[in-house]
């Protein structure tokens, strides 16, 4: 075990003794457990690249328009206004951050499924260059043993 499984093993160790602790809030832990799922977090490695990628994407396709606006009266319609005012320009920012999120992802994707290709060729190359090398120890086997044969009749000859 390396150093940082090491540390990371400890972390786990410390949650599950504070988890244990009467005094663990149990109900907020969970609502965050909930609320956070569809990350994924603790389905993948943190060196996964196509959960990064995916990641990246599901949040550059956030909803753009701010909630709704809370409040009564003037104090709302001031928000309004700022809001349509102000509005049009953030949309178009938010669509252009939005757009080089998945730009990003969808290049994270490529390079994971590139990774993968190369990943499954050195795999097949491994295995055939084993293979070579198998059949090359076999055959230098073979050969000293035939020359172990003619020394040791050489020997015998005279």
């Amino acid at each position: 075990m390396d150093s940082r499984e090491a540390v990371v093993e400890q972390v786990r160790e410390q949650a599950r003794a504070l988890e244990a602790s009467p005094a663990f809030p149990r109900a907020v832990a969970e609502r965050v457990r909930v609320s956070t799922a569809w990350m994924g977090a603790g389905d993948s490695a943190p060196d996964d690249l196509r959960f990064s990628a995916l990641l990246l994407d599901r949040q550059a396709t956030r909803h753009l328009e701010p909630s709704a606006i809370p409040g009564r009266g003037t104090r709302r319609l001031v928000k309004l206004a700022i809001r349509a005012v102000v509005g049009w320009y953030g949309r178009f920012l938010c669509q252009h951050v939005a757009a080089v999120g998945q730009a990003f992802s969808r290049l994270g994707l490529a390079v994971a499924a590139r990774v993968d290709r190369l990943e499954t060729d050195q795999e097949q190359d491994r295995s055939a260059l084993q293979a070579e090398l198998d059949g090359l120890r076999a055959r230098v086997a073979i050969l000293e043993a035939a020359l172990a044969a003619d020394e040791h009749g050489a020997s015998t000859a005279r």
